[in-house]
């Protein structure tokens, strides 16, 4: 038998677009067998991505994808895991990521890209603010008019590049 899977897509709970039961919402809709949440360092929205996940019918695989700490852009993802385990130690990450937001905040405003951060916040519905968070706010403040554009804005190329560059609680 073939399953139709999706087992990496991120919810409200770190840098996705939607909640974890409009994932599961979603992913039922395109035909999906098997879905996993998989948040950046983040356990938060398991428990509703499973719950509506099995009332749709999906079968649900717990997820998650971990910072790793010595390389900048390489993230593991781990599957149906202790989340009692892991807890602490995402935990920690959570509280980093709350860090990042104000060094990548100052690092804006030190090149003149002033952006209120209670919007960058709000974007975030509640959860660890990301890049996609700023990106989208920059956006309505017509900082960059489409996500193409945005995409090779040189200030998000360096966010992600030089966090050498970025220092600092403003």
């Amino acid at each position: 038998m073939i399953y139709k899977a999706d087992l990496h897509t991120h919810s409200t709970a770190s840098d996705g677009q939607y909640s974890p039961a409009e994932l599961a919402v979603l992913a039922k809709k395109r035909g999906m067998d098997v879905w996993a949440v998989t948040d950046h360092d983040n356990l938060d929205g398991l428990d509703e991505a499973v719950e509506t996940g099995i009332n749709l019918g999906l079968q649900v695989v717990r997820g998650v994808e971990l910072s790793a700490d010595d390389y900048l852009n390489l993230h593991i993802l781990g599957y149906n895991f202790s989340a009692a385990a892991l807890s602490p130690w995402i935990e920690g990450k959570k509280n980093g990521r709350d860090e990042r937001k104000y060094r990548i905040w100052n690092f804006l405003c030190s090149k003149g890209v002033e952006i209120p951060l209670e919007e960058v916040d709000a974007e975030a519905a509640g959860g660890a603010v990301g890049r996609p968070h700023f990106a989208r706010v920059m956006l309505r403040h017509g900082i960059a008019a489409t996500w193409k554009e945005m995409g090779s804005f040189p200030l998000c190329r360096q966010i992600s590049c030089c966090p050498a560059e970025i220092s600092g609680k403003r």
